[in-house]
């Protein structure tokens, strides 16, 4: 995508990747086999790294600069929202009509009003068809050259790393620590999800009042210490209202961190959107690994630790290496 952003229209790629996901709920939909399941829902991550980093390059390209940490906070908060809804109403959808409906019935439909909505309402921008190559290469070389810009990369991985543990393992670390039920946990975690919301959406506030850099600062510290201190509550109701607070300063941390990240090379804002999504896929990456390895081997305490020191380390990166180009001085 880093390539494609710069020789091809944000535009275009969009409606690709919105293309590619109904195109995947379909297949997945009509798969014989399981298979070919698996091969057609990995055209989601295909999907995935085309929409992600579009949509932010568009917000960047077309709203001013006053309005985009909003709007991306619209969009995360968004994510997270459809995320809850969606799992609840696949299962709902799957135990009712079988999972080849939760495909065909609910992901198709909603990609597709997705691809029109893009079609429609989404104004193209400058034609990039007349880059070369050595325009392509210039924007990974800008950005590699960019003190600030490789910061704002590694940081998202390494606070990714640390939001990542309430994802992959929160839900299991309460369950079988205070031996829960599943049924509690999954309600449980919907409010998780609902502090994550409120935090993306006031984030635009925030940066007005804040700035972006001080945002991801104070965010990506506070979440990487209630990560440490998560596993460690002798009761569930303390942990879990650690892990509220977590929520809601990951909301806070990924959008300022999407908004700071933007602004860091206009010209070639779509590159550097494309490389701040695969930074999150390697978040995610070095979550499920690295955490694994501590887990089975030292349990849920060392991990806490080791995902925690992660966002204090992402936030560490931000304060001494980031800058923000829409401050002048």
């Amino acid at each position: 995508m880093g390539f494609l952003s710069i020789r091809y229209r944000h535009k275009p790629l969009l409606v690709t990747g919105l293309l590619i996901y109904s195109l995947s709920a379909v297949t997945c939909g009509l798969a014989p086999n399981f298979t070919v399941l698996l091969g057609t829902y990995a055209l989601n991550g295909l999907g995935f790294a085309l929409v992600s980093p579009m949509v932010n390059t568009l917000i960047g390209e077309l709203l001013p600069v006053e309005k985009r940490t909003s709007v991306i906070g619209y969009t995360v908060g968004a994510m997270a929202l459809f995320y809850v809804t969606g799992s609840l109403l696949t299962s709902y959808i799957a135990e009712l009509a079988g999972w080849r409906w939760a495909f065909m019935g609910l992901v198709f439909p909603v990609s597709a009003l997705s691809l029109i909505l893009a079609l429609k309402a989404i104004p193209s921008i400058e034609s990039r068809a007349n880059l070369g190559a050595s325009d392509v290469k210039a924007g990974f070389k800008v950005m590699l050259s960019n003190r600030s810009a490789v910061a704002c990369v590694l940081g998202t991985a390494l606070g990714i790393t640390a939001w990542n543990f309430y994802l992959i393992y929160g839900a299991s670390f309460w369950r079988q620590q205070y031996q829960l039920s599943t049924t509690f946990v999954s309600f449980a975690m919907i409010f998780t999800s609902l502090s994550y919301i409120s935090g993306s959406l006031i984030s635009g506030r925030a940066v007005k009042k804040l700035g972006r850099k001080p945002l991801v600062v104070f965010s990506a510290l506070l979440l990487g210490l209630a990560t440490i201190v998560a596993t460690y509550p002798p009761t569930f109701w303390y942990s879990y209202a650690i892990g509220i607070i977590a929520s809601f300063c990951a909301g806070l941390m990924i959008t300022g961190f999407t908004s700071l990240t933007l602004e860091q090379i206009p010209r070639f804002r779509g590159t550097m959107m494309s490389v701040y999504s695969a930074a999150t896929s390697l978040g995610q990456l070095i979550c499920a690994s690295f955490g694994g390895f501590l887990l089975l081997r030292y349990g849920y305490n060392v991990l806490g630790i080791g995902l925690g020191i992660a966002g204090i380390l992402s936030s560490l990166i931000i304060y001494a290496l980031a800058i923000d180009p829409t401050k002048k001085g």
